[in-house]
């Protein structure tokens, strides 16, 4: 158990051991959490409000963004932004049956996670303009410690000049909802003399969701949500031994013998929010690949060992790509 700046907690933890004879289970996790790191002004309340006795122009960028010029607060805008929140969890079973001929064993792995924290804000941090630079976006001049440097700023007129990493404004607070889940059943038997056979069945998905402030300000101009999930089915089988050395001299010749098989599938779903506007990139990626291999390898001299092996694969990738606008009213024009 750890305990931390910002009211970090993690717990990691695992219990294990025999349930009979020949099977065995371990189960372990881990958990985080920890509050923002980050202070988004838009988040407080006061910054929204009028300040009395200054002038429009003084008044916060939160207030200039959101009040004057009406951009949204979309989702839950609080003080403090960049936390954690997740956990993972793995269970394993492992069997080793008493079996007549040789030795065998399965272990079976089941695995998940999820990440429910916010979405990470960034700082936006316009570009820098010497005095003698040609004409180019609007710029305001701001201090640094190494003297007045300008900067451009947004198209709202916004730039974040505080000069502090950890703080800016924010008019869009979205998750990042991340969920992981897999698994895999791994078997091993020894048989014969010197033959060993492997199989790996695993399976591996995900489902995403994150709504992001892509331009790092309290202003309307670009917030995306990035919608995607995938998952893969993959299967090995693998045979080894030994194989006498063609020659009177050196070690015997291990080698190996085997298939691979995998299958993955991929969507993606991204909306791209412009001021109103929507800009949606959805796309499918398909991919199957099949393999043989073989390898051997022969030591025949105590300083010397040759290698060789050959691998076959064969591959299938498909990529579906729709792009589409859609406008912010059903009377506006695309």
């Amino acid at each position: 158990v750890t305990y931390g700046s910002y009211n970090q907690v993690s717990v990691e933890g695992a219990v294990g051991g025999a349930i009979s004879d020949d099977v065995s289970a371990r189960v372990s996790g881990s958990w985080s959490i920890r509050d923002g790191i980050t202070q988004n002004r838009c988040g407080i309340p006061e910054n929204l409000e009028w300040s009395l006795g200054q002038s429009q122009a003084s008044q916060s960028q939160c207030w200039q963004q959101v009040v004057k010029k009406g951009a949204p607060l979309v989702g839950d805008v609080v003080e403090w932004a960049n936390n954690w929140d997740n956990y993972a969890v793995r269970g394993q079973l492992l069997w080793k049956p008493d079996i007549a001929n040789g030795k065998m064993e399965w272990l079976l792995n089941a695995h998940g996670g999820q990440n429910a924290s916010q979405a990470f804000q960034y700082q936006m941090y316009g570009v820098a303009y010497s005095e003698n630079a040609p004409d180019g976006p609007p710029v305001i001049e701001t201090e640094y410690p190494g003297g007045p440097v300008k900067r451009a700023i947004n198209t709202e007129g916004y730039l974040d000049d505080d000069g502090n990493p950890y703080a800016g404004d924010y008019n869009v607070q979205g998750p990042e909802n991340l969920n992981l889940y897999g698994g895999y059943l791994q078997g091993k038997w020894e048989f014969g003399d010197g033959f060993e056979l492997q199989s790996i069945t695993g399976y591996e998905g995900h489902d995403r969701f994150t709504r992001e402030d892509s331009d790092a300000s309290p202003a309307d101009i670009l917030m995306t949500d990035y919608q995607d999930s995938s998952w893969q089915v993959s299967q090995e089988l693998r045979l080894s031994g030994m194989m006498e050395a063609p020659v009177s001299f050196g070690d015997d010749v291990e080698w190996i013998v085997g298939a691979y098989y995998l299958k993955e599938d991929l969507e993606v779903d991204n909306d791209y929010v412009y001021n109103g506007p929507k800009q949606i990139i959805s796309y499918e990626q398909n991919m199957r690949n099949f393999s043989v291999y073989a390898e051997a390898t022969w030591v025949f001299l105590d300083d010397f060992t040759l290698q060789f092996g050959a691998r076959q694969n064969w591959e299938q990738k498909s990529f579906d790509i729709v792009a589409s606008s859609q406008p912010e009213s059903a009377t506006e024009p695309l």
